[in-house]
């Protein structure tokens, strides 16, 4: 009787908890890479900046594009923007879900137009706004600021067009 009743007690205590089964490894989703943590490196946009030929901008074909058909790309993206999609050229025909995933879930996109990942630069963030101008095919995208130096950093925005782009000028001006 005493074998009996010590087996009751001790399978219980093996298949209870007591002793638990080993661990299940957990399959794991892999996110899309970004560059690493060094990519980003503040000043590095001078090699983007892009001022338009002489006579380009200076007609009355120059139309201011509306601010409701631009948005700047959300800092946690802007590393998959300029490193990734942009790093080798300067736009990007994306479909809205991408256009929502860069910017934050209040974009929108008008019927008939397409959204861009475009190249951007800023002098000092924080301080100034981004201006997107547009000559036929052209696209002028100028940010002012505020500072004591001249910086460009590298930064991205999406830009509804009807159109697509034929050249991007990326420029900072800096007020001191």
């Amino acid at each position: 009787m005493r074998f009996h009743q010590l087996s009751v007690l001790v399978i219980p205590l093996i298949w209870g908890g007591l002793f638990p089964a080993p661990p299940v490894p957990v399959p794991t989703k892999s996110l899309p890479s970004a560059p690493g943590p060094d990519a980003y490196r503040p000043g590095d946009g001078a090699e983007w900046v892009k001022h338009a030929p002489e006579n380009t901008f200076a007609s009355d074909s120059i139309h201011e594009v509306d601010e409701s058909d631009y948005y700047e790309v959300v800092v946690s993206k802007r590393d998959v923007a300029v490193y990734s999609d942009l790093a080798s050229r300067s736009f990007a025909k994306v479909t809205p879900d991408q256009a929502a995933y860069f910017t934050g879930p209040y974009y929108l996109c008008p019927e008939g137009k397409t959204p861009y990942l475009i190249r951007a630069v800023y002098g000092h963030g924080g301080t100034g706004r981004y201006d997107v101008k547009r000559e036929g095919r052209n696209l002028l995208v100028e940010h002012g600021s505020l500072g004591r130096s001249d910086a460009a950093n590298k930064s991205a925005l999406i830009v509804n067009l009807d159109f697509e782009p034929e050249a991007v000028y990326p420029v900072v001006q800096i007020a001191e």
